[in-house]
């Protein structure tokens, strides 16, 4: 049933827009992971780096999607889309908690300046 009606659907629209949101979604992760902004206990070199190169490949890998969609005129399956969707909601939901922890320790820093005069 799920199968015969994602089948009758055009998902190309749906895969352009979400493997492009993935792909800035991913650098901008990276990037709050260089400064800090999302942190992990008991981070070491190695799995800050192996986190990083897996940002990297997610990047790549849906930029490559989009290219091959459009070039090829492939139509993307519908779990692939799904997918696609759920590594964006995984990726919105790291800057959202990168973002509230900068927000937190900008208001702790003001409190502390306020306190101290």
């Amino acid at each position: 049933m799920i199968t015969t009606f994602a089948d009758t659907l055009d998902l190309s629209l749906v895969h352009f827009i979400a493997a492009l949101y993935g792909a800035l979604t991913a650098v901008y992760v990276m990037q709050l992971w260089t400064m800090k902004g999302i942190t992990v206990d008991g981070d070491c070199t190695a799995t800050f780096h192996m986190r990083r190169i897996s940002l990297l490949m997610i990047s790549l890998s849906m930029l490559w999607s989009l290219y091959y969609s459009t070039t090829k005129g492939w139509h993307a399956w519908p779990p692939d889309v799904l997918c696609i969707i759920a590594v964006d909601i995984l990726l919105t939901a790291s800057i959202v908690i990168g973002l509230r922890r900068e927000a937190n320790e900008r208001r702790k820093r003001r409190n502390h300046k306020l306190l101290k005069a």
